[in-house]
């Protein structure tokens, strides 16, 4: 801009320049060819002076009269013949020309500047428009005979019109009200007034009423949507986090009593009498009902926590059956669930976790039948082969869901069920689990048509090995082990008593309630070929347990192997995942005990050690 305006000056400058100097040459010129003709001469002097005032205004016209005088004296001296005395009349002629060209240059300014803030205002009104073109907030101006300004623009349509303009949605009368009834607020008291506008499936506003100083109400509605999705994430977040330490907290409350009714339930069975077949499929029903308790204890844990699964090749119609049978109890009340298992490749999944997620997708189904019409209640389950996916479909004939309902189906601690019938989370947790896998979970949904929830799977490329019960052989080969000196250090009396259960048969075993106890033994001159020590206990962890070893005595640091139903704090998954290959997880299986013992014994753990110790589980 200063340079335009350099630019500008300049040349007004050399038009000026020219201007005066063509007047001198032309007056002398003149004067010069018509020494006789005063008269002209004057006249032409009134013309210049016109000129100068026309084209330059008051400054114009100023310059044009002082150099038309000082010619005109010139003139009137050196150059007539006779030479003319400066009269009166002469000096009034002259004042004339001036008055005359002063006001034609004022009223030339005039016109010049009114034109300016004409094209001014015009060019402010453009930038203004643009400029509230450009902000995302919808402004309307209600006037005080009520027309209405949308961003700056006049328009024709009453004040409901032009907000649902800008909302981008109908309105319903109730808040056509609420609108109207807040800016006769706003005019009565001069104060601002606001209002939220949150239809759940589209956008939400934030509505400001504001007074203005013409009397006016200025609307302001800001699009906050993505807010708002945002601040339901970060809730769902803190929500989870509060979930995971429950979870958390109940995991290891459940997993330490659950270990010992394992142990309880194996050793009974270990010493039924052979034949008695109907007493050991009791036995194997009861434990394969608590490793189910055990499994979806875990799985829940690990799903509030974060935490990767190795997957595998998973059958998914086995997956289906285990599933069908665990809410059988609970659906066949409200629906009849349609089930034809077909030839269905392998998907690449986690078993237990994909139980979890047919399970809550039919007990979802069976929630959604409101009537007493059992029998025209249907779930049809399928599962089928598509390009490179394992598809699964779960539906249902009941009410369906709206679009506002769609939209918010997989939020956390959302749900359309009464107090005590629905928690929100099943949807949430089924979908987190079907991408921790790779996969996708998709809702087709219409009022009055049922809903179809859709999970697509990969494909696994190599089928499962055998599914036949490995048996965990001692790590000794086949001659006879030698007796083990092993330490037992837990807090729950009765996991001690399971666990010298276990070894008693093969290991020395002593037992200890907390750390202290374990670390005055080993202070005391004690060795021990293996150390099975608890994580949480009172007076002295396992953890605490662990650092002061490896400082004083690092050879039985070696040899410790840590039991856990869970981690209750950061702190201890920090410290489960540093030493995951020193872990034994509750619930356990006697079996993977007995091995983990063998294996430490003959091979202690320095640090960092590789992985030795079986996963828990079936």
């Amino acid at each position: 801009m200063p340079s335009v305006r350099l630019t500008m000056t300049k040349q007004i400058r050399t038009r000026l320049l020219v201007v005066a100097v063509t007047h001198v040459v032309a007056g002398v010129a003149i004067a010069l060819l018509y020494r006789k003709l005063g008269q002209p001469i004057g006249l032409f002097g009134l013309v210049a002076v016109l000129v100068g005032a026309f084209s330059f205004g008051v400054r114009g016209a100023l310059a044009s009269w002082c150099i038309q005088t000082a010619i005109n004296t010139s003139i009137m001296q050196f150059v007539l013949d006779p030479p003319e005395p400066f009269t009166v009349p002469a000096l009034l002629g002259v004042l004339a020309y001036l008055a005359l060209g002063l006001a034609v240059g004022n009223q030339r300014d005039l016109s010049r500047r009114v034109r300016e803030e004409l094209s001014r205002n015009e060019r402010l009104r453009v930038r203004e428009q643009e400029t509230l073109a450009a902000i995302p907030d919808a402004m309307i101006r209600v006037a005080t005979d009520n027309t209405c300004g949308l961003q700056g623009m006049n328009t024709p349509d009453s004040l409901e019109q032009v907000v649902e303009r800008a909302l981008g949605r109908a309105l319903s009368l109730d808040r056509h009200a609420t609108i109207k009834d807040c800016v006769e607020r706003v005019r009565a008291t001069a104060q601002e007034q606001g209002l939220t506008f949150d239809s759940h499936g589209a956008s939400s506003h934030d509505v400001r009423f504001l007074p203005a100083a013409d009397g006016s109400v200025l609307i302001v509605m800001r699009n906050v949507t993505e807010q708002r999705k945002l601040l339901r994430r970060v809730t769902a977040a803190e929500n989870l986090a509060s979930l995971g330490t429950l979870a958390a907290g109940l995991a290891h409350e459940i997993n330490n009593p659950l270990t010992y009714v394992i142990t309880s339930i194996s050793a009974v069975g270990q010493a039924l009498q052979p034949g008695n077949e109907a007493a050991k499929a009791e036995v194997s029903a009861a434990l394969e009902g608590c490793w189910r308790i055990g499994d979806l204890v875990r799985s829940i844990l690990q799903t509030t926590t974060d935490k990767q699964d190795a997957i595998e090749p998973v059958h998914v119609p086995e997956v289906v059956d285990a599933a069908l049978m665990l809410v059988q109890s609970q659906v066949r009340h409200n629906a009849t669930v349609v089930w034809q298992p077909a030839n269905v490749p392998y998907a690449l999944a986690h078993r237990t976790k994909l139980v979890q997620v047919v399970t809550n997708l039919v007990v979802n189904a069976s929630q959604s039948f409101t009537d007493s019409h059992t029998s025209a209640h249907k779930i049809h389950v399928r599962a089928y082969g598509e390009a490179d996916r394992v598809v699964l479909e779960v539906q249902d004939n009941g009410p369906g869901m709206n679009e506002a309902v769609m939209q918010r189906a997989l939020e956390p601690f959302f749900t359309t069920k009464g107090p005590g019938q629905g928690s929100g989370l099943g949807l949430f947790l089924s979908n987190s689990i079907i991408e921790s896998l790779g996969g996708t979970l998709h809702i087709e949904s219409r009022l009055g048509h049922g809903t179809t929830v859709t999970v697509r799977l990969p494909i696994a490329e190599q089928a499962p090995e055998s599914r036949v019960t490995r048996r965990m052989t001692s790590a000794c080969g086949s001659d006879p082990p030698p007796q083990l000196q092993v330490l037992i250090v837990d807090d729950e009396p009765e996991i001690r008593r399971a666990l010298q259960r276990i070894l008693n048969r093969s290991c020395a075993v002593s037992m200890c309630a907390n750390g202290a106890e374990a670390w005055q033994r080993l202070v005391s001159g004690e060795k021990y070929d293996v150390i099975l020590c608890d994580l949480l206990m009172p007076e002295m962890t396992g953890m605490d347990l662990f650092r002061v070893l490896a400082r004083e005595y690092p050879d039985q640091a070696e040899r410790l192997l840590f039991l856990t139903g869970g981690a209750t704090s950061e702190a201890t998954r920090m410290f489960i995942a540093k030493h995951a290959n020193r872990v034994v997880s509750k619930p356990f299986k006697p079996a993977e005990v007995e091995v983990a013992v063998r294996t430490m014994a003959r091979f202690p753990m320095p640090f960092p050690a590789p992985s030795l110790i079986p996963a828990a589980g079936p």
